[in-house]
């Protein structure tokens, strides 16, 4: 099957190829735990008469070939670049994908959000090129109180958090992160601004207090990403 889902992206597929990584993916977070299997992990066979995941360890050709897949055909990471240009796959069914400290010569974090038929790139990282979205020198992972949600604090310049839930179930909570801004520290207060795919630019929803650990309320669709920016250059 991810076999299949490459050579879809490769040919131009990347609709097909996006149904078969999500297919793919359900087996590890969903399937293979119920199959008793360990979670996150290719299971490295299934006895399918009694539904038992067989095996101590995960299958590690299956596991390459799913980062494969996301990197390469769903966030456009080319392989063997001295400085990777991003090109995301223009059509997907995924609609958003998060890549957390991706060696690329050096670290490099990526999160791609799609909406209205766009791409809406932010990522981290000296060495990643992209026509399009926001470049920013610094990220690190944000703990989210909500299952199956996740979420990056990008930074320098300004600052930049985005979360997406990968749930079928509306998520509710209150994300807390440090200020990373530089200019932050020269202010009481800052404008909390959600990102508009449609537009493709900032809108104000309120008011942030500059503290040592800052914190919004978020309301988050199944399967739906969000943006904010806390501060600009």
């Amino acid at each position: 099957m991810l076999a299949f889902a490459m050579v879809c992206y490769r040919s131009g597929l990347a609709g097909v190829g996006s149904l078969a990584l999500g297919k793919v993916s359900r087996l590890v977070i969903e399937d293979g735990p119920r199959l008793g299997g360990p979670p996150g992990a290719f299971p490295l066979w299934v006895d399918v008469d009694s539904n038992e995941a067989h095996g101590d360890e995960s299958d590690p050709v299956a596991a390459a070939r799913l980062l494969e897949a996301l990197l390469e055909g769903e966030l456009g990471v080319p392989t063997g670049a001295e400085r990777p240009a991003l090109a995301p796959a223009p059509t997907s069914n995924l609609g958003w994908v998060m890549g957390l400290d991706i060696w690329v010569g050096e670290p490099a974090s990526i999160f791609l959000g799609r909406g209205s038929g766009k791409n809406h790139l932010f990522f981290s990282g000296g060495k990643v090129e992209s026509k399009s979205g926001a470049r920013f020198a610094k990220s690190e992972r944000l703990d989210v109180p909500a299952r199956g949600v996740y979420g990056i604090n990008f930074s320098t310049p300004g600052q930049v958090i985005c979360l997406g839930n990968s749930t079928g179930a509306q998520a509710r909570f209150t994300v807390s992160f440090p200020p990373k801004a530089a200019e932050l520290s020269k202010h009481l207060s800052t404008t909390l601004e959600e990102y508009d795919p449609t537009k493709g630019s900032w809108t104000k929803t309120g008011t942030l207090r500059v503290l040592p650990t800052m914190s919004f309320d978020v309301s988050l669709e199944p399967n739906s990403w969000k943006a904010f920016r806390v501060s600009t250059p």
